[in-house]
């Protein structure tokens, strides 16, 4: 009996041991690490009194920046300074990592972005399952704390999954051609690592007490999807979509419209069905459905070229729950969608808009300045 209890328990000691050794320690379960948080423009960020971190669309504030320091500066005897430390292809990983590499914060951070999160490869398709499972975890907030206080017992709860490598600078867009189910797996998971990634923003302004102010990603709806989902098309369905067209050519709005609703009804996560319904409506001034549907047609476009409703959403979500400075964005110019024209691209907006955004920038910052 003693001799099988010391078999169990150098078994379990080397059962442990190859956990131990063979795991990587991490307070989050991200399928994805840094090799390191080296910036040469950490030093100047840390010394801005506003940072802005994001995409692309982060990095297009540059151009207002300078006339709203000036404006809240006026009368102080040191100018309020920006650093835009956004990036064209950044998401919310690599704003990360940025923050991560700081000794010292601003007082606020600007966060924009949420049109590049599927531009990089975050995660192994294969290990979908065991990545959920993972992130499953962490709504025991119990555990959660646990693990944030004692990284080491990650090992030993989280589920070993092949991370993908990143380094400060160097982008590996994902290429790949997902097909059949693969495609909603890999767009759902990477909705889920989204969300925990603003889980981690907010994290870390409680720990470095910075405010956080979110902005939400205006998304041109009046491009169609890129990409229609292998599972959601069928060859009957692609005619019927033609056809329609065709008659939409022929000016026939109103027979467009009622066969279009009801292929909506009838037919699930088609990006293109919600495209066709939604400029149909757009043009017959039903606004409310229009917009609707056309936030539908990004949320289920599989070519994960842009941002999407599902991210704004995120975003209005997550600022709500933790009582962050929210300036949507997004809503501001497409309130307006079917009256006149949004965009100067296919994801710029007019500069009115821009100076509308400023005008909320400019509140926010003198009421956290206390100016």
């Amino acid at each position: 009996m003693v001799k099988k209890l010391c078999i169990i328990f150098i078994l379990l000691l080397g059962y442990c041991y190859w956990i131990y050794t063979s795991r990587p320690t991490m307070t989050s379960p991200y399928p994805y690490y840094f090799v390191n948080n080296d910036y040469a423009e950490s030093a100047a960020a840390a010394e801005s009194h506003i940072l802005i971190l994001g995409d692309g669309m982060g990095k297009n504030l540059t151009f207002y920046s300078p006339e709203l320091m000036a404006e809240v500066s006026l009368g102080l005897t040191r100018p309020l300074t920006t650093y835009n430390w956004s990036g064209e292809n950044d998401g919310l990983h690599r704003s990360l990592s940025k923050l991560r590499s700081l000794k010292k914060f601003p007082k606020i951070v600007i966060y924009h972005g949420g049109n590049k999160d599927f531009y990089e490869k975050k995660f192994s398709l294969k290990d979908f399952h065991k990545i959920k499972k993972n992130f499953a975890l962490t709504r025991d907030d119990f555990l959660a704390s646990v693990i944030l206080t004692f990284p080491i017992l990650s090992k030993f709860f989280y589920e070993k999954v092949d991370l993908i490598k990143f380094k400060p600078n160097v982008f590996m867009q994902d290429t790949i051609d997902y097909k059949g189910k693969a495609e909603q797996y890999h767009i759902d998971l990477g909705y889920k690592i989204y969300q925990h990634e603003l889980r981690e923003l907010y994290r870390l302004s409680r720990e470095h007490n910075f405010t956080l102010i979110i902005i939400t990603n205006p998304i041109n709806l009046e491009i169609p999807a890129k990409k229609v989902c292998e599972n959601a098309q069928t060859r009957s369905l692609k005619k019927y979509q033609q056809y329609i067209q065709e008659k939409a050519d022929d000016g026939d709005l109103k027979e467009n419209y009622i066969k279009l609703k009801k292929l909506k009804e009838n037919t699930v996560g088609n990006a293109k069905t919600y495209f066709l319904f939604g400029q149909t409506a757009l043009k017959l001034g039903k606004l409310a459905q229009a917009k609707q549907a056309l936030q539908l047609a990004t949320a289920f476009d599989c070519a994960r070229w842009r941002g999407t409703h599902v991210h704004n959403e995120l975003l209005r979500q997550f600022a709500k729950n933790n009582e962050l400075y929210l300036i949507d964005f997004d809503q501001i110019v497409n309130h307006k969608l079917g009256r006149e024209e949004l965009f100067i691209n296919q994801f710029l907006p007019k500069n009115i808009y821009y100076l509308s955004l400023m005008q909320d920038l400019r509140k926010y910052i003198v009421e956290i300045y206390q100016l």
